[in-house]
């Protein structure tokens, strides 16, 4: 796996609080994944991407916040009223 030059559109998962994502898809390949943000997009969803060092895949992600019940309760939505039906929450935690 190339890991790509850290331009505007990767970021790392260093946080310094916890964050939740709300992960959509999952891919081994930066290009798939920038692909699938853009259809996302087009789609009016926020979608980023962000390399996960740990398991070195591509996480496209529609929201990031520090509320854990938010991130909940956009997966709830997004299984009841869109196809994203795969969207599931990812936690990162601050490097101890």
């Amino acid at each position: 796996g190339e890991i790509p030059p850290l331009n505007g559109s990767i970021q790392r998962t260093t946080v310094d609080k916890t964050k939740y994502y709300v992960v959509v898809k999952v891919f081994t390949d930066f290009t798939a994944a920038d692909k699938y943000k853009k259809s996302l997009r087009d789609e009016k969803f926020n979608a980023n991407v962000f390399y996960y060092e740990k398991d070195r895949r591509y996480y496209v992600h529609i929201l990031e916040t520090e509320k854990s019940s938010e991130a909940h309760q956009e997966v709830r939505n997004l299984k009841t009223y869109t196809k994203l039906n795969a969207a599931r929450v990812l936690t990162i935690e601050p490097k101890k």
